[in-house]
């Protein structure tokens, strides 16, 4: 690709090569098939290697009981309203999500599961009843359970 031709100085266009050449090289040398992560840290010691100036997402303990067990990396870009997240923000400066309502788009609630309102919308399920095998075999099983504790009382 001629950089030079997209209006981008010869600087730049080092850089880019270089970068892209740092994905090669940690693509061709790990393979395809594992997660980001590897991959991520991979870039990193190739930057290093190659003298590139770089900073990595930040990573914040999640703690339980004050015992680690996880890890926290918010997102660069906001998925919900797009806006860039600053390095080591908790929360989107432009709509406000976080972390704990999961960047979902209703920052605003949290109702722990994650759940889509439709999940809760009655009015278009049609209530159906259970089918009749399923009834007899239940009442088999309850008159069964009744029949073993009026013998054994």
């Amino acid at each position: 690709m001629d950089t030079d031709k997209h209006g981008l100085d010869l600087a730049e266009g080092e850089v880019t090569h270089s970068i892209i050449g740092c994905a090669f090289e940690v693509l061709n040398e790990l393979g395809h098939g594992l997660d980001e992560k590897p991959y991520e840290n991979a870039l990193v010691v190739e930057f290093g290697l190659q003298g590139l100036e770089f900073e990595q997402q930040h990573r914040y303990d999640v703690l339980y009981k004050k015992v680690p067990v996880g890890e926290f990396i918010p997102p660069t870009e906001c998925p919900v309203c797009g806006d860039d997240v600053p390095q080591k923000a908790k929360s989107c400066p432009g709509c406000g999500a976080d972390e704990r309502t999961g960047w979902n788009e209703d920052a605003t609630r949290y109702d722990g599961l994650n759940l889509p309102d439709a999940a809760f919308d009655e009015a278009d399920t049609p209530i159906s009843n259970p089918p009749t095998h399923l009834v007899r075999n239940i009442t088999i099983v309850v008159m069964i359970v009744a029949l073993m504790f009026l013998f054994v009382f």
